[in-house]
Order: structure tokens, then sequence, then C-alpha cells
């Protein structure tokens, strides 16, 4: 299921293909989650996590991740400390090379349009709203617009199992597992877009999310095949014939030439 996802996401494929900074964004989370996963149920020292800091030379989300290993360090305090200078060195560098030279005003300018907003109460749950249904509904195509709506029965299903099987790991304080490395990465996600500091109702901005429901998505299913085989049988089924259909209809457009970051597929001007 998650090849098949993978191969059916035309921003994945697209970013994968490109020099551009958000498929580096992609492989660090993909690290992250790595390292968490093999420390907490591989036996991996947790010294290795100390790593992951340095890779804010490769991606900016790093600097809002490196907060997430902290869960699992916290009861061993001198690698904390470690880790947490680490992460400080690393802001003053990026800082002092980076972020003292660039205009504070871009953010608002480029993105103003893609934060929560607090001007009203209906304004904050349109954009709450927006945001999330870009994290769950375009994934995979954004037209044909039927497409991208059977997108939310899917993606729904696993971004549903993720607030479940996440809360309930971090309320029992259980081993490190996706949906609960997926849900802080949520939180993050949303505090940083209402504090004007990450527009991240734009796709690409959150490509790096991506991997994590969908892997969610393929926990979803397997939950279900174990407790409502009747359901999952025709989930599954739908699912399997939904990715074919979205991979061929890309393989289309790439043979064409047309395949763009957010592509159309399936359908032509006349």
């Amino acid at each position: 299921n998650f090849a098949l996802c993978w191969t059916a996401s035309i921003p994945l494929i697209y970013y994968a293909a490109e020099l551009k900074q958000y498929s580096m964004d992609v492989l660090v989370a993909a690290i992250l989650v790595l390292l968490l996963l093999r420390v907490t149920k591989s036996g991996l020292s947790p010294w290795w996590l100390c790593v992951f800091p340095l890779l804010g030379f490769l991606s900016y989300p790093v600097f809002f991740l490196m907060f997430i290993p902290l869960y699992v360090l916290w009861p061993t305090k001198k690698i904390v400390g470690v880790y947490l200078g680490l992460c400080a060195l690393m802001g003053i560098y990026v800082w002092s090379v980076d972020l003292r030279h660039s205009p504070a005003y871009l953010l608002e300018t480029y993105w103003h349009d893609y934060f929560i907003s607090f001007i009203s109460l209906p304004e904050f749950f349109k954009t709450l709203g927006e945001g999330i249904n870009n994290l769950i509904a375009r994934w995979f195509v954004e037209i044909p617009k039927v497409f991208r709506a059977i997108a939310r029965i899917f993606v729904g299903i696993g971004f549903a199992y993720m607030l479940w099987q996440g809360w309930q790991g971090l309320r029992k304080r259980s081993a490190m597992n996706v949906p609960m490395i997926a849900l802080l990465v949520l939180i993050e996600l949303l505090i940083l877009g209402a504090l004007r500091k990450f527009p991240f109702t734009v796709p690409r901005m959150s490509l790096f999310f991506a991997p994590m429901l969908l892997f969610c998505l393929v926990d979803a299913f397997s939950w279900l095949r174990q407790r409502y085989p009747k359901l999952y049988w025709p989930l599954q089924a739908a699912l399997w014939v939904y990715l074919v259909i979205m991979s061929l209809g890309i393989a289309q457009e790439i043979f064409h030439g047309n395949l763009g970051a957010q592509s159309v597929i399936w359908y032509r001007k006349e």
C-alpha cells in the first residue's frame, strides 16, 4: 500500500525528481522517523539522535522537528544537554548566515493567505479547515476534483487513525511509533501556522508530512484487516483501484511531458 501511495502521489514524484529543498525535507523527516523508531524499538543508542540537529544544514523544517526527539531523550539528562547544545549551535549558525539577512516582511508578503487567521471565529475555522483539508486531500492530485474528493476518504481514515493512536500513545507514554510522531508534527504545524511563522496550508511546504500520513493510512488498513475484515476487503479493493488509476494517469502525463507539481490527469482541454 505504501509503495502504491507513493507512485500515485504527484507531489512526491514531482519533487523527488527536482533538485529542490522539498525532497530534502522529506528525506530529513524520514531520517528522524527512522532514528526514533530504531532507538525506541531496536535498541539503537540514543546518542544517534544527536545527529539530527546537524541536518539543519540541509533542511529548514529540521528546526521545528528538533523538539520531537526530546520525548525519547528526556530520561537521559546527559544526552539531553548535548542534544540541546547542538540545537542551539545550529540555530545560532543559521541565524547568523541566513535569517538575520532575510527581510522579516517577506514571510507575510508571499504567504499571508496561508496561515491560520484569528480575525474572526468564522475566519479561524475557515483557515484551519483549509489547512487540514490540504494535509488530507492534496497528496495525490489537484484535478479532477472527484479524485481529490476520493482521496479525502482514504487519507481521512489514516488521519483519524493518526489522531486516535497518536493520542493514545502520548497519553500512555508508549514507545514512539509513526502515529505519535505524525501527531506531534501536526501539532507543531498548527502552532506555527497560528503564529504566522510557517505556511503549512501550502502542500509543498508540508510535503515532509505526507509520507508519515500515508504510513498511518497503511497502519489503519492493517488494523481494519485484523478487527473488521468484512469492512477491510471492500475498502482495500477500492484503494487499490484508486491508486492504480492514479498511477496510470501520472504515467500518461509523464509520457506526454506534462507532469507538474499539481498536475491535471485524465483530463484534456480542447
